[in-house]
């Protein structure tokens, strides 16, 4: 705080900061310079207030423009929410339906997949046994094909009722491999007990390396049941032909 004192000099009260006040003696020039520095100073910031005063007046209509603005914005969202909300609540509703029909089988259906669990097959192992895509039996059993195929059907109640093919699928689960390459070879016309040359001959009729062949003959590995059956229909189908060739 200024205080004034006679012409060429004025008083001017400090603080310590360490605390208390003490008084100092300025020249009347220097009392001046900081006069003007504060009126410099004081009329800024009332031109600043003035100025965000004003910012503020203006941006007071801005904002009730926008949310004029934005209230149309947000009504419309809103509705296209409420929409689209419809929109999925009638896709649900309908894959709903679309669940319960698939549900919903025939009897025929109800067959086919019972007789599929009372063999114990997967729907890959079934259509392999059966010589079926695998994706017909899926569509049969979940109701996308309506109305399963007399000769499927047939097929699928004498591999029920036909105890040598479920003995085979047995076999074909439990039976050693060299076992099952030997009973091959043999379907096939061709030397069994581990002889190289027809073991390599399996492989090319079957298109597989040879090494195949030799880690399944020693028990190194062992294909999964539905690579077994794929390769006993083969094995089978093949079997067929050779013998109409050579009957010929």
């Amino acid at each position: 705080m200024l205080n004034l004192s006679p012409p060429g000099f004025f008083v001017e009260r400090c603080s310590r900061r360490g605390g208390g006040r003490y008084r100092r003696v300025v020249p009347a020039q220097l009392w001046l310079v900081k006069i003007i520095t504060k009126l410099i100073q004081c009329s800024a910031k009332l031109l600043q207030n003035g100025n965000l005063n004003a910012m503020a007046q203006a941006s007071k209509k801005t904002v009730s423009r926008r949310s004029g603005l934005s209230g149309l914005i947000t009504s419309g969202s809103v509705k296209r929410v409420s929409r689209a909300a419809e929109g999925q609540s009638s896709a649900a509703a309908k894959t709903s339906r679309g669940r319960l029909k698939s549900r919903v089988r025939s009897d025929e259906q109800l067959e086919l997949i019972s007789i599929r669990e009372q063999v114990g097959l997967s729907q890959t192992q079934f259509a392999l046994a059966l010589g079926v895509n695998r994706s017909r039996i899926v569509n049969m059993e979940n109701g996308r094909i309506l109305r399963i195929p007399d000769d499927v059907l047939q097929m699928a109640r004498e591999m029920l009722n036909d105890e040598g093919r479920l003995k085979r699928v047995e076999r074909l689960r439990e039976a050693n491999m060299a076992d099952l390459l030997d009973e091959w070879l043999e379907r096939l016309g061709l030397r069994s007990g581990g002889f190289k040359p027809h073991d390599e001959a399996l492989a090319d009729l079957l298109q597989l390396h040879v090494n195949t062949i030799y880690r399944w003959r020693k028990g190194i590995s062992r294909p999964d049941l539905e690579v077994l059956l794929q390769i006993d229909r083969l094995v089978e189908e093949l079997a067929i032909r050779i013998r109409a060739f050579l009957d010929r």
